[in-house]
């Protein structure tokens, strides 16, 4: 090869048959053209460089998923090399292999690959493809109690909210300060065809969110299954209002005087007002809806 001796190759060959022989390159053989003489029949070759893959960023859908649902891994390989090779796609889970993809992926090509498997117990685990890592969190979902308040930062006042949910879903309402629409102020939790008042609430401007959904996990504060996320467009204003009565009792010789309080009180319907006007309401992307 390329004028120098590199294997001898022996073997019988019956007279008008075709006997195959394989002769073994040198294990340190450069990539590029080279000329191999065998028998005194001279052909050219050209040496490719093996397979070498490159690995992207992992993207996992969903991030936040439920015991034993599908997960699924989407990575960009690359093969930096110029022969054809086949890509393992080996995903371990923890340190241990969950499943795999193999792949052949020609020299030069760049291609996605799609790995999908389970997890069948909560808490975060750690993916790895070829050193390529990212996080799942796997959670078990459950339902909250009717009313269940998530959180209550509102309080001091007379004001009272009280929500008709006629969806047959669970609902999550949410009220934020006119100021900082991302930050929750009141959070509760409402199951479907259910109604819930919080009293209580101290005067002020707030955007009122809600979302539906069903499989509420405590890792997100969220539903794990979202069927709309909305907010509604007008802010929704409590006031409290004091004011004073006098009466004398002449017979008696005395003044008496009552102070009356009125605060805000709000019913918030939703899902159909059942041919009623409804509130306008605007749809709310995933990040930026408020959670407690």
């Amino acid at each position: 090869m390329d004028g120098k001796e590199v294997a001898e190759v022996s073997g019988e060959v019956t007279a008008g048959k075709t006997t195959k022989l394989e002769v073994a390159l040198p294990d340190d053989l450069a990539a590029g053209e080279h000329a191999l003489e065998v028998g005194g029949t001279s052909f050219a070759f050209t040496a490719l460089r093996p397979a070498e893959f490159e690995v992207g960023k992992l993207a996992v859908d969903p991030e936040v998923a439920k015991v034993r649902q599908e997960i699924a891994v989407a990575v960009n390989v690359e093969n930096t090399g110029e022969a054809t090779g086949m890509f393992p796609g080996v995903l371990e889970a923890d340190g241990k292999e969950a499943a795999t993809a193999p792949t052949e992926i020609a020299g030069g090509e760049r291609v996605p690959v799609y790995i999908r498997f389970s997890q069948p117990k909560c808490g975060k685990c750690r993916l790895n493809v070829s050193g390529s890592k990212a996080d799942v969190m796997v959670v078990k979902p459950v339902r909250l109690g009717h009313g269940a308040v998530l959180k209550n930062s509102l309080g001091g006042g007379g004001g009272l909210i009280a929500v008709e949910n006629r969806y047959p879903y669970d609902a999550m309402l949410c009220l934020t300060s006119s100021r900082s629409a991302k930050k929750p102020l009141l959070a509760v939790y409402v199951r479907g065809r259910k109604s819930a008042s919080i009293g209580g609430l101290r005067p002020g401007t707030y955007y009122v969110f809600f979302s539906i959904g069903k499989d509420w996990n405590r890792y997100t504060d969220d539903f794990l299954t979202s069927y709309g996320r909305e907010r509604f467009a007008m802010p929704a204003e409590f006031r409290t209002r004091q004011w004073t009565s006098r009466s004398i009792d002449y017979a008696a010789r005395m003044i008496y005087t009552t102070l009356y309080t009125q605060s805000t009180r709000f019913t918030i319907t939703i899902g159909s007002s059942n041919g009623k006007k409804r509130a306008k309401v605007v749809e709310v992307s995933g990040d930026k809806f408020p959670t407690p």
